[in-house]
C-alpha cells in the first residue's frame, strides 16, 4: 500500500496538531498586533502601504476579509481595503478629509480582527424542485400559531398554489425543452 500522508501514525498526526496550535495562535496574534500597528501608522502618518502590505500577505486561512471590515470598523470607513479583481490584491483608500479623530485604535486592539465576524460557510445553491416544496408546504399549510393567528396567511397560501399550478401547467413545455 503506497502512502501519501506527511505524517503516518497516530502519534505523528496528533504531535503535528500541537504544533499546529502553537504555531496558529502565535501567527494570530502577530497578525493582530501587527494590524493594531499598521491602523495606529496610518493615524499618525496617513500612510496606507503597511495595511496594503499586512492584508495582502495574509495567508488564506487567516481571513484577510475579515481584516478588510475591521480596518473600515475602526476607521469610521475612512479608510477602506477593496479586493481588485484584476490585480487580484487589496488595495488600500484613504479618504479624503480624514482626520485622526476617525479611528479608534484602542478598541481595535482590544477586538482581534478574526473574532470581529463570523467566519461565512459556504453557501448552497436552491433549486427549483426545493422552491416546488416549499411553495407546497405553504399552499397547505392551513395550521395557526398558539395565538390563533394562520401560520401562512391566506394571501400568501393563495399566492403559493397559484404559482404551484403554474409550474405545474410549464412542465411539459420545459420537458419539450430538455
Amino acid at each position: 500500500m503506497t502512502t501519501i500522508a506527511k505524517f503516518a501514525t497516530l502519534v505523528a498526526i496528533e504531535a503535528a496538531i500541537g504544533d499546529l496550535v502553537k504555531v496558529a495562535n502565535a501567527s494570530q496574534t502577530l497578525a493582530h498586533d501587527l494590524a493594531v500597528s499598521c491602523l495606529e501608522h496610518v493615524v499618525n502618518t496617513g500612510d496606507v502601504r503597511p495595511m496594503e502590505k499586512l492584508v495582502n500577505s495574509i495567508p488564506k486561512a487567516m481571513r484577510a476579509q475579515a481584516l478588510a471590515v475591521w480596518v473600515e470598523k475602526f476607521s469610521s470607513k475612512k479608510l477602506t481595503l477593496r479586493w481588485n479583481e484584476q490585480l487580484q490584491t487589496f488595495k488600500a483608500k484613504l479618504t479624503t478629509g480624514w482626520g485622526a479623530d476617525a479611528f479608534d485604535v484602542e478598541a481595535a486592539d482590544a477586538t482581534p480582527f478574526y473574532d470581529l465576524t463570523k467566519e461565512v460557510r459556504p453557501g448552497k445553491t436552491k433549486t427549483i424542485a426545493e422552491l416546488v416544496k416549499t411553495l407546497g408546504a405553504w399552499a397547505n399549510n392551513d395550521g395557526t400559531n398558539d395565538d390563533g393567528t394562520p401560520r401562512v396567511d391566506p394571501s400568501a397560501r393563495e399566492a403559493a398554489a397559484a404559482l404551484l399550478r403554474q409550474f405545474e401547467d410549464a412542465k411539459p413545455r420545459l420537458r419539450a425543452v430538455a
